[in-house]
């Protein structure tokens, strides 16, 4: 009965793995932090998500909701900040769940969440954009809207194959 159950659990983790792999090496790029460090936060994350809220409806991953200010925080205080970031993050959590609020803070009307997620793909896309159009090399300025002004002026300097190999990975994708 154990070997049954690990070998469920090898298999869901496997097929969750493959959706957090890239998953946390695009939002590590979005987020001006290495893959590297995208992957090890993934792991590490996951590893302590497992650990305190383990469940049988829950699946832990990468979550591109705050790329966009990960982003930021990147630009202005550099990559360091990021553990700090965590700590903080993990102190809000822990207060949330000592004032037993949790319950509220998941009381999100279903139209909100919709357009959370729609803001945040949008985000996601464009803080990637130069990326996309093989326009790497721009230098990255504090504000979204300044960098996707600077990639739209530099359109012209494209890399077909860049294009081609995005089109190509998100055909697949979604197929």
């Amino acid at each position: 009965m154990m070997k049954k159950w690990i070998l469920q659990n090898i298999q869901a983790g496997f097929t969750v793995s493959l959706i957090a792999l890239p998953l946390s090496l695009s939002l590590a790029v979005a987020s001006n932090a290495t893959p590297l460090q995208g992957i090890l936060t993934a792991i590490r994350a996951c590893m302590i998500a497992a650990y305190f809220g383990s469940s049988n409806y829950n699946i832990f991953w990468p979550a591109g909701a705050l790329t966009a200010l990960l982003a930021v925080v990147g630009l202005h205080f550099g990559i360091t900040a990021f553990p700090i970031l965590a700590i903080l993050v993990g102190i809000i959590i822990g207060i949330f769940y000592l004032l037993r609020i949790v319950r509220y803070v998941m009381l999100i009307p279903s139209a909100t969440l919709h357009g959370f997620i729609g803001g945040v793909g949008i985000t996601i896309f464009l803080t990637q954009l130069d990326s996309i159009l093989g326009l790497q090399w721009l230098p990255k300025h504090e504000h979204l809207y300044e960098n996707v002004l600077q990639t739209f002026q530099h359109i012209p300097s494209a890399s077909i194959a860049s294009v081609v190999v995005f089109v190509v990975s998100l055909t697949f994708i979604l197929v």
